[in-house]
């Protein structure tokens, strides 16, 4: 039985001592390292992409919810006023563009130079009026009180008979 312990043990060391079994285990660590340096990369992108991802949504979420107070302001207007309100800004500009076109055409026929006047832009709102506060006065300190004399009521006599007491 002692054979068959040695010869075992001679294989297992012949095993572990083959330059092939070092090479094998050396193959083995340095694959197992890429492994994990190119998983923690993989790892750090998706980092990288969940936070742009969530940056993205939180700009488009925000972006979105803005627009749509926007349009829900807009539909509490009333829709007839709204309509009149932007047709009369268009007919006032067509209004407009149309006169110069008519006067720029009959200076034309009438050999009037036509000089490139800016056309008047409505009149500017006047700044409101700042009418300055009287400036406030100071408030009167009132004078401190002077301090008033203790006056100590005079001895008066004890009747005859009785002793004078502390109160007295």
């Amino acid at each position: 039985m002692s054979k068959q312990i040695q010869t075992q043990a001679s294989k297992v060391w012949q095993t572990v001592t083959d330059p092939a079994t070092g090479e094998t285990y050396k193959k083995t660590i340095d694959l197992t390292w890429t492994i994990v340096r190119e998983t923690g990369y993989l790892v750090w992108l998706v980092i990288c992409l969940v936070l742009v991802l969530g940056d993205w949504i939180w700009k488009t979420g925000y972006r979105t919810g803005w627009a749509t107070r926007e349009w829900i302001n807009n539909l509490e207007k009333p829709s007839a006023d709204r309509l009149l309100s932007e047709t009369g800004k268009n007919l006032l500009e067509v209004s407009k563009s149309g006169a110069a076109l008519a006067i720029s055409t009959a200076k034309e026929q009438l050999g009037i130079e036509d000089t490139d006047e800016p056309l008047p832009v409505s009149k500017p709102k006047p700044e409101p009026v700042k009418v300055a506060a009287p400036e406030p006065k100071p408030l009167a300190v009132a004078p401190e009180p002077k301090p008033i004399a203790a006056v100590e009521p005079k001895p008066t006599a004890a009747p005859e008979g009785k002793p004078p007491t502390a109160d007295e």
